[in-house]
């Protein structure tokens, strides 16, 4: 029998947050990080075990949870796989699926496999709260047993029917809102203005928090996200309507009755 339920590669916020799901599940957690001291306290905090080689946790894991960024990520799978006994599922977690899977069709001839998206953030504290996408890898089966995984851990999740599909959508929800941020952020400098503006409206309390939330994440994340062609897609196409406000064109869109909710959010911040 395997040492650790699911064994994580890298210690990160992301994978923070799903051992703690797992580890309230009584599920056993192992880490394995470039930086040991990492997997060595997120171990230590959530009872289970730290690996001085990716090899070992693998080998020692009954499901494993490549928690590192996109550009490494399917170089990482491979070598997990590699390393893994037979039957052992191995999944990412990173916001776009072209490099990983680019990177990862090198996996062993029957290797189980899966790309997933955890739709939350390092601070998540309730998973029946939050959601997991969940897509095949092209050519492997592992879908079915990655869902079971994330749903055995108290997570809801959402099939999506290829990393293309994916990758489209998360152009235009996730990599828009970081490219808006970044936008604002630049604006307001230029203007030799800050988030923190001295007529803080509600429509201008959600942009700045909006802001200063996508700022905080590390820069290789950004990086990641905004390199994304969706997300330069997505961002030519805000761009373009920006431009139309400019030139005077009136309002577009019709407003949805949320306005109570959003109130209650900020009342709540």
């Amino acid at each position: 029998m395997a040492l650790c339920g699911i064994g994580f590669v890298g210690a990160g916020s992301v994978a923070r947050a799903l051992a703690r799901a797992a580890a309230a599940r009584g599920w056993r957690v192992c880490f394995y990080d470039i930086d040991g001291g990492k997997a060595v306290e997120a171990a230590s905090h959530y009872g289970g075990l730290s690996f001085g080689s990716m090899e070992g946790l693998a080998a020692e894991s009954e499901a494993i949870v490549v928690a590192v960024p996109g550009p490494t990520a399917g170089r990482v799978m491979v070598e997990a796989a590699e390393s893994s006994r037979p039957g052992t599922l191995v999944v990412d977690t990173a916001t776009f699926k072209r490099d990983v899977v680019a990177g990862a069709r090198g996996m062993p001839p029957g290797a189980l496999a899966a790309l997933t998206h955890p739709l939350f953030g390092g601070r998540m504290s309730r998973p029946e709260k939050h959601y997991v996408a969940v897509m095949p890898f092209p050519g492997r089966e592992g879908v079915e047993e990655a869902e079971r995984l994330y749903r055995e851990m108290g997570f809801n999740t959402v099939r999506i029917g290829s990393w293309e599909e994916h990758d489209r959508l998360a152009g235009y929800s996730i990599g828009l809102v970081y490219a808006l941020a970044e936008a604002l952020h630049a604006a307001l400098k230029g203007e030799g203005l800050a988030l923190d503006s001295p007529l803080p409206s509600t429509t201008y309390r959600v942009l700045s928090m909006l802001a200063e939330s996508v700022l905080s994440d590390t820069p290789e994340l950004r990086g990641e996200i905004l390199s994304s062609p969706h997300t330069r897609e997505a961002a030519a196409r805000l761009a373009s309507a920006l431009l139309e406000v400019a030139r005077g064109a009136g309002p577009r869109g019709r407003g949805r009755p949320r306005y109570s909710l959003l109130y209650r959010l900020l009342e709540e911040c």
